[in-house]
């Protein structure tokens, strides 16, 4: 089953294939909706966090062309020092390792409000299949 396929059979919406790139790591990844939350969707990636974000957690991520901050919005498994850990495929994480990007777009309103440190930006490209 592809990721594409387990999404939707997950009921997300509007799936479609994508490659997320950061720094020298690409990440196969699906764009999506979530009828089930107010957020507006998501960027399904397969693997371990990214380098930059395993290393520093105040870390935003902004595509090419994109005045957005993507934020990693959930993981799996979880991190421990710096390094996470390794795991296997299972009925509910049948790829392994993945994280969720998803978009800041509250109206007004910048990631770093309220922060103590702004975030760190690292420049990533999406590619749409």
């Amino acid at each position: 089953m592809t990721l594409v396929e387990w999404l939707k059979q997950c009921e997300m919406k509007d799936v479609r294939p994508a490659k997320v790139i950061i720094g020298e790591e690409t990440f196969e990844a699906a764009i999506y909706d979530n009828p089930r939350t107010s957020l507006t969707g998501g960027i399904f990636c397969l693997g371990n966090l990214p380098k930059p974000y395993a290393k520093n957690s105040n870390t935003c991520f902004r595509f090419e062309g994109s005045d957005y901050d993507w934020y990693v919005a959930a993981y799996y498994p979880e991190i421990k020092k710096h390094k996470q850990a390794d795991v296997q495929a299972s009925e509910f994480h049948p790829f392994g390792a993945t994280f969720i990007l998803a978009k800041w777009d509250v109206p007004n309103s910048s990631i770093d409000d309220g922060q103590k440190h702004p975030r760190h930006r690292v420049q990533a490209i999406l590619q749409k299949e």
